[in-house]
């Protein structure tokens, strides 16, 4: 009596096929989930610059002397971008509950001191506090 059935090729050619399809499926589903991951932790580095904008703010300055930054925000604020009349000086870390001072004569003295300056602070591109001076 002869048997029927699937020979031995038909059954690796169709064991190839469904892991072929499930590693497909698992690389669809990682890519949604690396998206959602993204999009959360944009939207929560967001929430948390908009936070610490009502915390850090320019105290004092006085032209090409001294610039003073508070940070009354409960954690330190790493790899904060410095700006004046939008040329990069400098990043810095403001410690919690502390008046940092930004003495730099060199820069503050520069030539792209104006009579009217805007110095301004960011953390990843998102402006956190500004001030405008005159000199």
């Amino acid at each position: 009596m002869r048997r029927k059935g699937v020979t031995p090729v038909i059954a690796v050619i169709l064991l190839l096929l469904i892991v072929v399809v499930m590693i497909g499926g698992v690389f669809t589903w990682m890519n949604l989930v690396q998206e959602d991951i993204e999009e959360a932790t944009r939207e929560q580095v967001i929430r948390f610059i908009d936070d610490v904008r009502q915390d850090v703010y320019i105290v004092t300055y006085s032209c090409g002397v001294e610039v003073y930054v508070h940070n009354s925000w409960e954690e330190e604020i790493e790899n904060v971008q410095v700006y004046l009349n939008g040329q990069s000086i400098g990043d810095l870390n403001l410690p919690a509950g502390e008046d940092i001072g930004l003495v730099d004569e060199d820069v503050l003295n520069g030539p792209h001191i104006a009579q009217d300056n805007y110095l301004e602070l960011s953390v990843e591109g998102r402006v956190i506090a500004s001030e405008t001076f005159r000199c």
